[in-house]
C-alpha cells in the first residue's frame, strides 16, 4: 500500500522572534509561511504533488497542511 497523503506540521508561528530582527524575511522566516513557499518553488517537489491544501483542525489547523501525492506510476 502507498503513501499518498503527508500532514505537515509547521506549528503557527506564535513564538517567532522575527518580527525583533531586521535581517530575516518577515515573510519567509517562520516555518508556516517558508515550508509551503520552498515546496511551490522546487520543481521537482512539485511533480510528486497533486494538491497542497490546509490542514483539518484535527491534524493541526493553520499550524499544518496537507500534501497530496500523485501516484507512483510503475
Amino acid at each position: 500500500e502507498s503513501v499518498n497523503k503527508l500532514i505537515v506540521v509547521t506549528g503557527k508561528g506564535l513564538h517567532s522572534e522575527n518580527e525583533k530582527d531586521p535581517y530575516v524575511s518577515k515573510d519567509l522566516g517562520i516555518l508556516k509561511y517558508s515550508v509551503p513557499e520552498f515546496i511551490s518553488s522546487n520543481r521537482n517537489l512539485m511533480s510528486m504533488i497533486n494538491e497542497m491544501k490546509a490542514a483539518e483542525i484535527e491534524d493541526g489547523g493553520t499550524g499544518a497542511f496537507y500534501l497530496f501525492l500523485k501516484k507512483n506510476k510503475k
